[in-house]
Order: C-alpha cells, then sequence, then structure tokens
C-alpha cells in the first residue's frame, strides 16, 4: 500500500483564508476539508464509490455555499458590478463541477487527485481573489470597553 505522496498538499485551513463573516469562514473550512478528504485515496477513479459520494456531497455544498456568499454580499452593500463579477465567479466554478460530474458520471477517468486539484484551484484562486475582497465591506470592528 502506498501513502500520499509527499507532493500532495491538503489545503491547510488558516488565517489567510478567513473572510471575516464567521457562517463564510465556516463553509470555507468545510470545504476544504471535504476537498481533502479526496486525498485519503488519491488513485481512486471517480465512478469509485468513495469520489461520487464526495462529489455529490462538494455540489450540494457549492450551491449552498454561493447562495449564502451571496446573501451576505448584498446585505453587506457590495456595489452591483462587484457583486455580478463574484456571481458569475460562482457560476463558472458550478459549470465546472457540472462538467466534471458529467464527465464522471459517463465513465471519464478522473481520479480523486485530479479532482482534488480542480478543487484547490478553485479553492486558491476565488478564495483569494474574490471572497477576500468581502472584507472591504465588513464593519470596522467596535472598540469593546
Amino acid at each position: 500500500m502506498s501513502g500520499v505522496p509527499a507532493h500532495l498538499d491538503k489545503i491547510v485551513w488558516n488565517d489567510s483564508l478567513v473572510i471575516g463573516v464567521p457562517v463564510i469562514d465556516e463553509q470555507h473550512a468545510l470545504l476544504c476539508s471535504l476537498a481533502n478528504r479526496l486525498l485519503d485515496h488519491p488513485e481512486a477513479r471517480a465512478q469509485h464509490e468513495f469520489v461520487v459520494d464526495i462529489i455529490t456531497e462538494l455540489g450540494k455544498f457549492l450551491i449552498l455555499h454561493f447562495k449564502t456568499e451571496e446573501m451576505m454580499m448584498r446585505q453587506l452593500g457590495v456595489p452591483a458590478d462587484e457583486y455580478e463579477h463574484h456571481v458569475r465567479a460562482h457560476n463558472q466554478i458550478i459549470d465546472e463541477y457540472a462538467d466534471l460530474n458529467m464527465a464522471a458520471a459517463h465513465g471519464g477517468h478522473h481520479t480523486s487527485l485530479e479532482i482534488f486539484n480542480l478543487v484547490k484551484q478553485w479553492v486558491g484562486d476565488h478564495f483569494h481573489c474574490s471572497d477576500a475582497k468581502i472584507r472591504n465591506y465588513l464593519p470596522a470592528p467596535s472598540a469593546a470597553g
């Protein structure tokens, strides 16, 4: 049995990923954890029950998370152009997820590792480039007396 090669770096939840909205941060941490589960069996094919379960859970979670994030952005008063750009980024991820899901359902040869790398790319690009901008609209912390 081979272990996970050293080059398979899990997504590490750290302060650089914290947005400052507890519900979003919690969902981001859960998304990282879900993605990391794919590395438990990096060579498993997309049709393997283990991978199918994670892909299914990932799709449901992405939709829930994006709805939550978009609602929060509206509540925070994010400008319309920035909000629409963010929604387009969410839709692109959902489209990529749908393509992945369809390929897996039709016998595609994606491995658990390949799926993890795609999710890791979403996390890296979207968290750091798009979600980080939400911080700009959070109310300033009040000084506790």
